[in-house]
């Protein structure tokens, strides 16, 4: 008799963990095993975001002081090429620049950001091209001392949001619809910019 109901109560015990626990094992199997079709995922890598002092001054081809202050307030599509940019660079160039397009009526919160990585000036025809860009160098290297690169500084396009922090980087030749999604979802759900 005593066998009998302490089974009772082992079986209502695991009756009741089976009911708390169910709910944590489906979510598990749901969002690992079965993920949802269709769900909102980006695209590009999240990094942990690196705040860019906006003391930190970068500067024009020609030399003129830039404060980085003075990019703030759009996002920005930053990536760093060396002046002679060959046909693979300006390709990567031009899809930043069609990212920019597809944001549609947003696109004017949006810049492109050519980084120079050397000393030389950009052919005029190849910037003409490319539409609205703008190009800055960092001649004390502190932008790039803070960029997390995991192929080089060069081999990243960065998104940076308004306030001046770096979130966001794709590798080179990336799929232009999906980034263009990440962006216009940036866009969407910021208040900024």
């Amino acid at each position: 008799m005593q066998d009998d109901a302490g089974r009772g109560n082992r079986a209502k015990f695991l009756l009741v963990l089976a009911v708390f626990l169910a709910p944590v094992v489906a979510s598990y199997l749901f969002y690992y095993v079965w993920p949802p079709k269709g769900a909102a995922v980006n695209y590009g890598e999240l990094i942990e975001p690196v705040s860019l002092p906006s003391e930190l001054t970068l500067a024009l081809p020609d030399g003129t002081p830039l404060p980085l202050r003075q990019l703030r307030g759009k996002w920005l599509l930053l990536h760093a090429a060396p002046s002679a940019c060959d046909a693979v660079c300006a390709r990567q160039f031009d899809a930043l620049r069609r990212v920019r397009l597809l944001q549609g009526r947003d696109q004017a919160r949006v810049q492109v950001v050519w980084l120079l990585t050397d000393a030389g000036v950009p052919d005029p025809a190849l910037l003409e091209r490319l539409g609205p860009l703008r190009v800055v160098r960092d001649p004390h290297g502190d932008l790039a001392r803070r960029l997390p690169a995991r192929h080089g500084l060069t081999g990243h396009l960065y998104v940076i949001d308004p306030l001046g922090n770096a979130m966001m980087r794709y590798d080179l030749d990336p799929d232009l619809k999906r980034m263009g999604k990440d962006l216009a979802r940036l866009l969407k759900a910021s208040q900024i910019g």
